[in-house]
Order: structure tokens, then C-alpha cells, then sequence
């Protein structure tokens, strides 16, 4: 017969496995939704729309089942597909973009994603505009488009833990000092996380952002961002290129000195997440780097 003393022992060993067996699995942040992956389509239906800007709008979707959420990971985004007719294919050709929520993790039987509505003849690149945004533009409510998700190369799995994948495979980074560098509409996957964290008291991440636009009424969803800041729980600093006279904060490009005096300082708590056009974004981390962060500190959305 067993002694006492061995089966207290035993039950330690076992407690102590459970322990790191569950520690050592990412926290689902995120109660199971409608997405059931990047590969598996879901039509949705538009609800509503809000106008936020000259050329953005918040578009609203109800989910197939009003019970539950969409079950989309921090630092994830969802692909909307459709068919739509195109220059080279009149007759419609299957256009697949990403976007990236801002509504709340845990909201059910809908989510919200801001898009900024890119028109004919409104920038030289593209002199045809974006073809889904145009195409999203043109929906009325009631109408249905096709989601899936999640899709990204990012996780948040809590606590300041993060998943991130790379060309050498996945790497796991523990950070309390996290900043954000935004350019136009590349702050949805920002504030995606900033809600989450500053809404989230388990939450303990000391978080800064640095949003660049070209004029103040292109500052998206600004005040949403300033309730944040009223709370203390972000520091925020604007940039513009076009700033009316006696602008308070950042003008012109963003330089080494906006990112020196607004974001936290490289070390290895610290992670930087930029977001926004390519050229701001080969910019952004060309600064980063020659102020001594590492490839560790740094990430793109």
C-alpha cells in the first residue's frame, strides 16, 4: 500500500507539469467566433456606415449568428473578398484586400473596420483607385460581402507576451514598453491593441503612439484615441505635413527626433510596432535602426 508521503509527492510532480504545460500555451484572449480560418469565406451583412472623415467611413457588419463574437486574435486582421469588375477583367475578377477591426474583442453579432475610400483620380499612383475600397463604398445596407480570417504574422497573447513570426520562424518577445508609429489608416491594427491593453486592468504595458497625417481632419478616430489619453493609459504625439499655424506638436516627416523624444528607448522590454504607406514604412525603420534598435524591437503590421 501506498504511504501518504508518495502520494503527496506524486501529486506535486503532476501539479508542477499541469503548471508549465499550461503556462507555456499562448492565453486565448479571445472567445471562439464566426472565423474559422484564412481559407473558409463567411458572408456578412452591411449595417451601418459612418462617416469619420472627408474620405473614411466606418462600416459596419452583422455576423451570420448575433451570439457570438468575431474571434479574431490581438494583431490579427480578416480578408474581405469579392468580385468586382476590373480593367483587365470587365467581367469581375476576385479581389481579396485586409483590413483590421477596431470594435472590441468580446462585441458580438457585429464588428466594425474604418476604411479610408480611395477614389479615381486622387493619387498618381493610382490613378483608378482602390478597387475594394471603391467597391465597399458602393454597398448599400443590407447588402453582404464575403470575410475570413485570422490572417497575420502577429499574436498578443496577454500579459505583454507576443508571437511573432518571421523568415527564421516563430519567436516568442515579452515586452512592457510598447510603441506605436502610425501613418493614415495603419492606425487600426494600432489601436486594436491599445483598446484591448488599456481597457484590460490585467493589462500592465506602458504604451506611446506617434500618428502621422497630412492635415488634423485626416486624424482618424481621434477621439477615441484621447479618452485613452485622459485615462493615462497612452501617450499620443501627432505629426503633420500640412499643420495649421500654432500647431502644438510634430510638423513635417516623421525624423529621428520625433521617434527619440516620443517613443520608449531600445532595450529588451521594449517593441515598436509601425504601420501605414510603404514609403512610411521603409522611413520609419530605417530611423529606428540608426537610433540602436534591434530587429528584435521592431515590427511591422
Amino acid at each position: 500500500m501506498l504511504s501518504w508521503h508518495f502520494i503527496v509527492f506524486i501529486a506535486i510532480l503532476v501539479g508542477m507539469w499541469l503548471f508549465r504545460l499550461f503556462k507555456s500555451r499562448p492565453r486565448a484572449l479571445v472567445p471562439p467566433g464566426i472565423l474559422k480560418g484564412p481559407d473558409t469565406f463567411i458572408p456578412v451583412k452591411l449595417s451601418e456606415v459612418f462617416p469619420i472623415s472627408d474620405n473614411t467611413k466606418v462600416f459596419r457588419f452583422e455576423l451570420p449568428d448575433d451570439s457570438l463574437p468575431l474571434g479574431l486574435p490581438l494583431c490579427q486582421h480578416i480578408l474581405f473578398r469579392a468580385k468586382i469588375p476590373t480593367k483587365n477583367s470587365p467581367e469581375g475578377e476576385e479581389i481579396i484586400r485586409k483590413y483590421t477591426p477596431t470594435s472590441r474583442l468580446n462585441d458580438v453579432g457585429f464588428f466594425e473596420v474604418p476604411i479610408k475610400i480611395y477614389s479615381k483620380s486622387t493619387h498618381p499612383e493610382f490613378p483608378d483607385g482602390g478597387i475594394m475600397t471603391q467597391y465597399l463604398d458602393s454597398l448599400r445596407i443590407g447588402d453582404k460581402i464575403d470575410i475570413s480570417g485570422p490572417r497575420g504574422r502577429i499574436i498578443y497573447n496577454g500579459g505583454g507576451e507576443f508571437s511573432i513570426e518571421n523568415l527564421n520562424g516563430k519567436t516568442e518577445k515579452k515586452a512592457r514598453n510598447i510603441g506605436f508609429i502610425a501613418g493614415g489608416t495603419g492606425i487600426t491594427p494600432c489601436l486594436q491593441l491599445i483598446q484591448y491593453a488599456a481597457t484590460n486592468s490585467n493589462e500592465n504595458l506602458y504604451m506611446s503612439l506617434i500618428f502621422a497625417n497630412q492635415t488634423e481632419n485626416d486624424i482618424l478616430l481621434r477621439p477615441l484615441i484621447e479618452e485613452f489619453v485622459a485615462e493615462q493609459k497612452l501617450f499620443v504625439y501627432y505629426i503633420l505635413t500640412k499643420a495649421p499655424e500654432g500647431w502644438p506638436m510634430g510638423t513635417g516627416y516623421i525624423s529621428e527626433s520625433h521617434i527619440k523624444e516620443n517613443m520608449p528607448p531600445p532595450g529588451p522590454e521594449t517593441l515598436i510596432f509601425h504601420c501605414g504607406p510603404k514609403p512610411f514604412n521603409i522611413l520609419t525603420r530605417q530611423l529606428l535602426e540608426k537610433l540602436g534598435y534591434t530587429d528584435d524591437m521592431i515590427c511591422k503590421f
